[in-house]
């Protein structure tokens, strides 16, 4: 029970980290698993795309149409990424226990990136459609 605690309290850690501003770094090294390896690329650049936006849209300037398109498609996209991540854990079930390891480190910090550009994509275009009206 204390054990199920901890791992709560270490969780809800990540969780406010999520929520601040301060930009996610991207995983050094690669796990030498192919899938887990893209997935974390595609997480991040999504996640440093929208940042980007993010940044300008603080910074006062407007999106244009196509910047709004891109944004969609982000928000699309993570969605199809997340997917891909939880189909990934497969692929290291019989590796080592330092494979298996990073590649859970990897994976983990991959959802957290793809889980802020997906809410954010979606709070950006919700501010877009208010804006509009």
């Amino acid at each position: 029970m204390k054990l199920k605690l901890i791992l709560l309290s270490i969780f809800l850690c990540f969780c406010t980290d999520l929520s601040s501003q301060k930009k996610l770094n991207r995983p050094s090294g690669i796990v030498g698993i192919k899938s887990i390896d893209s997935i974390v690329a595609q997480s991040f650049d999504l996640y440093d795309l929208l940042f980007d936006y993010e940044t300008r849209i603080k910074e006062g300037e407007l999106l244009c149409p196509e910047d709004i398109c891109e944004v969609e498609k982000i928000f699309l996209n993570s969605e199809n990424i997340i997917q891909e991540a939880i189909a990934a854990k497969v692929h290291f079930k019989k590796k080592n226990v330092i494979t298996r390891t990073q590649a859970t480190i990897h994976l983990e910090k991959a959802k957290r990136a793809v889980y802020y550009s997906r809410t954010a994509s979606e709070k950006i275009l919700l501010a877009q459609n208010v804006n509009y009206e």
